[in-house]
């Protein structure tokens, strides 16, 4: 990944963070590109955020240390790809500011897709098109989701007979 591009990455991602963070104090982040990230069998991580935090000495308060990798890769996944990216990781920083661990659960992606709207808009952004891969990590993906589908179809094909 070029220079450039990292600052293109590093544009938006600081600009989230000047607009929703701009009352947190200590807080320290560093963005770093990288050829590795560790990835699941299900789909291939292209960020990460790493989070931790810390008395600070003779004073109240927490010092917050943020250090936020991207894939070096992940340019090549073209710009919707990597937009997404960036604000799943500052969804990360947003949420372990201001309430600690979480989980990819339906509030994440609500969050996730509110600091999209706004950085399209700010930045005079068409919207992604594909959100088809904005859930993988959902914590209710997989066979809960199958598990309430089948339910799903179960209570409808019931009240199907019941209505007939």
């Amino acid at each position: 990944m070029s220079n450039h591009q990292q600052e293109f990455i590093k544009k938006y991602f600081n600009l989230l963070v000047q607009e929703f963070v701009k009352n947190f104090k200590d807080i320290n982040i560093t963005i770093l590109f990288t050829d590795y990230l560790e990835s699941s069998e299900h789909f291939t991580t292209l960020g990460l955020t790493n989070w931790n935090y810390h008395r600070k000495i003779n004073s109240e308060g927490m010092q917050h240390t943020f250090k936020v990798s991207f894939l070096n890769e992940i340019w090549k996944r073209g710009r919707e790809q990597w937009r997404r990216t960036v604000t799943h990781e500052f969804t990360h920083l947003y949420l372990f500011s201001t309430i600690g661990d979480h989980e990819h659960d339906d509030n994440f992606y609500s969050w996730m897709e509110y600091f999209e709207n706004w950085l399209d808009k700010n930045q005079n952004l068409t919207p992604r098109k594909d959100k088809s891969q904005d859930r993988v990590q959902h914590v209710n993906t997989g066979k809960e989701i199958e598990k309430k589908e089948q339910m799903l179809e179960e209570r409808l094909e019931f009240v199907r007979l019941v209505n007939s």
